[in-house]
């Protein structure tokens, strides 16, 4: 609560300071009106937004040593039972709490009276109807003002005609602009927010911004700057103390009759409205942007001899990935693998380092990350693989936990049993004796290995990264931009063709004819099909392919091949974008 308020009262404070250097003494009062009404939107809803910004951080190994006192003789003796004092509890929340409710109460109540007693006025009082408007006319001497659609005037200046036709249009203006809501919405909101100065300083204003636009309405009617002037000094008195109300004496000061006479050209008016944009990006930035490290995968040994190019290793690796399918879509290097793990050479296991899991040291998660866990709407928590509630973090401490691990997910992966998109696994000591600490490597848990890589990174520095590609199919390159499309390193099951994927490679190989057109040292085709959900190949592209006609050859085809078994997602049949290479004979 304390944070949503101070970053409110921030977001409000700085583009109200906006507002009064660059913005107020302009005649430009349309865009001023939304203006004042969105600032105060915006800084409510900027507590809201949550924009994580990845960094990656390396994780360091920390060794724990834990100091356990020895028992003495005398300490094991039974010690006479301890006198335990009795908790004492902090009643100043309470009464914080106990007062604010209290004062919203009464000034929700006044807030609520304040508009029954403009209906009630309303219904008590003669109306007649005065250029479309209706005009209540009171027993009192009360100067015009406004509630909604409705103009309330002395019955006695409406009979003896001394309510101006100037008066009427400037009270017309605020019905046809629909000023009362405005203020109601400030209203209302100081009736939660009543501890909020600024607030009133936004209702001020919004109000003089009101009479700006009421007395530009009545200027391009009377046109007479002179005579309107005139006539808001003679009927000038004290202000009116209707809170909702919008009166023709509200503040009559020198700013409206300069205001009257003053233009601003369009130019200087768009470089004003331009300036408040790089504010709001900047607090949005700093209000709403929230840093996260993000644990790498692993890091690359250095060194030239390590660990992993023992033969023991090797072994180990071998023996994690038997039988697993590889599936690696190396978009940096224009590499793709597609085949079991036993076929690959000892050169592309190394490059693309296949980690084998090992044993790992006690890793104790940060006190501040901790509490963030017990946000249910952002973080999923298991502790020693059985998922909790995040209130049950409540009554434990960050040292019970002796090892973590942390993912995030993508958009596309949440559900709605699994909204969140930050996960976190704790261990207590007991679970990392025996099952981590001296973790033995088992065997590979999937049976296909999945690995998209769009850049490669060397000393922190990029050497490659994939290429933007030329589509030569139109259709193509629009379809794999479109919503719900899924990688096919993303579904639970991946697309297959009806007699394996080596059917459909000679299929297309075999029928293939290159066109005049085509690179003749170009052996090897990719290409990438979009599988509707009922197996359909609606479009194709070749990745690699440098000229039109190969595309459009690739795409006939690909149309004498029978439908595929489409790629599973959650249960359900998805649209999937599946890529493969073709070794053309």
């Amino acid at each position: 609560m304390t944070h949503y308020i101070l970053t409110s009262t921030i977001a409000l404070a700085v583009l109200l300071t906006v507002y009064y250097l660059l913005l107020q003494r302009e005649s430009m009062h349309r865009f001023n009106r939304f203006y004042l009404l969105e600032a105060i939107a915006v800084s409510l809803l900027m507590p809201l937004i949550n924009i994580p910004i990845y960094v990656e951080a390396e994780t360091v190994q920390q060794t724990i040593v834990a100091y356990i006192p020895q028992q003495s003789a005398a300490t094991t003796q039974q010690a006479p039972p301890a006198i335990v004092a009795a908790e004492s509890i902090d009643y100043l929340p309470y009464i914080l709490w106990g007062a604010y409710a209290l004062i919203t109460l009464l000034l929700a109540v006044r807030f609520t009276l304040n508009i029954v007693r403009f209906y009630w006025v309303k219904k008590e009082n003669t109306k007649v109807v005065y250029n479309g408007t209706t005009v209540v006319l009171l027993e009192d001497t009360t100067p015009p003002h406004t509630f909604l659609n409705t103009i309330f005037i002395s019955r006695a200046d409406y009979e003896k005609q001394h309510t101006e036709p100037e008066l009427f249009t400037h009270e017309q203006a605020h019905v046809n602009q629909r000023h009362t809501l405005d203020i109601l919405f400030v209203e209302a909101l100081k009736t939660v927010m009543w501890f909020n100065p600024l607030l009133y300083l936004y209702k001020h204003a919004i109000q003089l911004n009101h009479e700006f636009l009421a007395d530009a309405a009545t200027l391009s009617r009377h046109h007479s700057v002179t005579n309107y002037q005139s006539l808001l000094l003679g009927k000038a008195q004290p202000q009116l103390q209707f809170a909702l109300a919008s009166s023709i004496n509200f503040s009559v000061t020198k700013k409206r009759f300069l205001m009257m006479t003053k233009t601003t050209p369009k130019t200087k008016a768009t470089l004003l409205k331009l300036a408040a944009l790089p504010v709001l990006a900047g607090l949005l930035y700093t209000l709403s942007t929230e840093t996260v490290a993000r644990e790498r995968a692993f890091n690359k040994p250095n060194t030239s001899q390590t660990v992993t190019d023992s033969t023991e290793y090797r072994k180990k690796r071998d023996a994690y990935y038997s039988g697993v399918k590889v599936l690696i879509d190396d978009q940096a290097n224009n590499v793709y693998i597609n085949k079991p793990f036993e076929e690959l050479t000892e050169k592309e296991k190394s490059r693309y380092y296949f980690f084998v899991p090992e044993g790992k040291d006690m890793k104790f998660i940060p006190e501040n990350e901790f509490k963030k866990l017990q946000n249910k709407k952002g973080y999923y928590v298991e502790i020693d693989e059985v998922p909790v509630d995040n209130t049950e973090l409540q009554k434990r401490i960050p040292e019970e936990f002796v090892y973590y691990t942390a993912l995030t997910r993508s958009k596309k992966s949440l559900t709605k049993e699994r909204p969140q998109i930050f996960e976190y696994y704790l261990y207590t000591l007991s679970y990392y004796n025996k099952h981590i600490k001296t973790e033995e490597p088992g065997h590979y848990p999937d049976s296909i290995f999945k690995m998209s890589i769009t850049k490669e990174y060397k000393d922190d520095k990029v050497v490659a990264a994939a290429k933007p590609m030329k589509f030569y199919n139109v259709k193509a390159s629009k379809a794999f931009n479109a919503k719900n499309v899924f990688n096919y390193t993303d579904v639970d099951k991946m697309p297959q063709y009806p007699g394996g994927m080596e059917q459909f490679i000679n299929l297309v190989a075999s029928n293939f004819k290159a066109p005049e057109t085509a690179n003749p040292h170009i052996t090897t085709y990719y290409l990438n099909v979009l599988i509707e959900p009922n197996g359909q190949l609606s479009y194709a592209r070749v990745l690699n392919a440098e000229d039109e006609a190969t595309t459009l050859e690739m795409v006939r085809v690909l149309k004498l091949s029978e439908n595929w078994k489409p790629g599973i997602l959650n249960g359900k049949a998805v649209r999937t974008s599946y890529t493969f290479k073709v070794a053309l004979k």
